[in-house]
């Protein structure tokens, strides 16, 4: 598989486009990110939870913060966290899809009185 982003696909041969394999290697990262998204939802992950060791380490490099700065802190970085993982899962799904529909090969026009 080459590259689907930055340039036009090349036409796979029929060795490399067919079986189970083809699938497992496009599909894959779209399951991983997906898992990993639905184990980031559970309690285990909660605002609360994650505050109890991040702070520590967050401390230990850039020094004590008072309560109010963390706060806001584990805020923004949780929310990048969100953006960063979601943006991640599209990300992964564009690129299982942009495989997918190469494989099907280019669409043909219908006429126009159709």
């Amino acid at each position: 598989m080459g590259p689907v982003f930055f340039s036009k696909p090349l036409s796979p041969s029929p060795r490399e486009n067919s079986g189970w394999l083809w699938w497992l290697n496009v599909w894959t990262p779209v399951v991983i990110a997906v898992a990993v998204i639905a184990v980031e939802s559970t309690a285990t992950f909660s605002s609360q939870i994650t505050s109890t060791w991040l702070r520590p380490v967050v401390q230990r490099w850039f020094g004590a913060m008072s309560d109010p700065a963390w706060d806001m802190f584990h805020h923004y970085l949780r929310k990048s966290g969100h953006f960063l993982g979601y943006g991640t899962v599209g990300f992964t799904f564009l690129r299982a899809w942009l495989y997918t529909t190469a494989r099907r090969g280019p669409v043909s026009p219908t006429p126009a009185g159709n």
